[in-house]
């Protein structure tokens, strides 16, 4: 009788056993496809980032050609005063 326990319970221990290898070794696998998935991401975010900087310098530059033309506009602009308007008046022949 004890040798026939004391198998069942080796019997179950066994089966145990490789119960929680095969847990462990999914979880292995599925932590190995989590951390190649991280890489891929982290390398696409990296990638984005660079590439949102390279914006950003584009960003900065157009907004300062920007300004420059802008004052370069202004600066050649005339306003005249206490000149009376009349209404539908075509002022660009008088500019010429």
């Amino acid at each position: 009788m004890k040798s026939f326990i004391k198998s069942e319970i080796n019997a179950a221990i066994e089966k145990t056993k490789q119960e929680f290898t095969e847990t462990t070794d999914f979880v292995q696998s599925e932590n190995k496809d989590i951390k190649a998935s991280l890489s891929v991401v982290e390398t696409y975010i990296s990638e984005l980032e660079k590439e949102n900087c390279n914006f950003l310098k584009n960003i900065t530059s157009l907004q300062n050609r920007l300004v420059s033309m802008e004052k370069v506009s202004w600066s050649c602009n005339v306003e005249i005063q206490a000149v009376p308007e009349k209404r539908n008046e075509n002022v660009l022949p008088i500019s010429l």
